[in-house]
């Protein structure tokens, strides 16, 4: 079975993290019946069976029973499906009803415990397709202005930086990088910033990009 290394290595990291899609402080406001079927919808998707498991987090979400953050929670178990159905035929159909998903999540979550979690996923789905950057950056700005102590706020304040690289707005990038330089320069996200400097040959100080000087022969 070619898939049974990644289901392994899926299995092995949510053992170490103690989570798969959810945090177990996430799971703790999961009450009753839906915190079995959160768990077995988890599992699915843990064994890479994603039609099964968007399936079930859409019959959870399609409950008018539930509540506005079981719906969420629904919809968070669903996005991380939707890129990884095989049954997806059309790529870009399959990146709207994504972002659809996931905008819908950030709604729903809004201050809930769920909602640094929605808005974080927003925020990376946006910023994967290059039609959304602009509003990619800017579900970045309200994640960081929201949580700036979060655990992904280097991470955020990268693809910040990505994202006015793309808009070329090369200053703000660059003031992305001496943050997060500032902060710690050995922080794996000032790697990437200086990796994608060196590859693309951008000078770290104006973030423009240098001349390639013909070679003399």
């Amino acid at each position: 079975n070619l898939g049974m290394p990644n289901i392994l290595y899926r299995l092995r990291a949510a053992c170490s993290q103690k989570k798969m899609i959810f945090t177990e402080e996430e799971r703790k406001n999961f009450k009753g019946k839906n915190f079995l079927r959160m768990a077995f919808a988890e599992m699915a998707f843990g064994m890479e069976q994603f039609d099964d498991a968007y399936d079930k987090f859409q019959t959870i979400y399609n409950n008018r029973q539930n509540s506005n953050f079981e719906k969420a929670a629904a919809l968070i178990g669903m996005g991380y499906c939707c890129d990884l159905l095989q049954t997806a035929q059309n790529p870009q159909e399959r990146v709207k009803t994504g972002m659809r998903i996931w905008d819908k999540a950030r709604r729903l979550a809004n201050k809930t415990s769920l909602e640094r979690h929605a808005m974080w996923m927003h925020a990376n789905y946006l910023c994967a397709s290059t039609d959304t950057v602009a509003e990619a950056l800017k579900a970045y700005e309200e994640y960081l202005k929201k949580y700036p102590d979060d655990e992904n706020a280097d991470a955020a304040t990268l693809s910040m930086g990505m994202c006015y690289f793309q808009l070329q707005q090369p200053n703000k990038m660059l003031k992305c990088y001496h943050k997060l330089k500032a902060k710690d320069p050995g922080m794996l996200q000032v790697k990437e910033f200086e990796r994608m400097f060196k590859v693309l040959k951008i000078n770290p100080q104006t973030g423009r990009t240098e001349k390639i000087k013909p070679s003399m022969k």
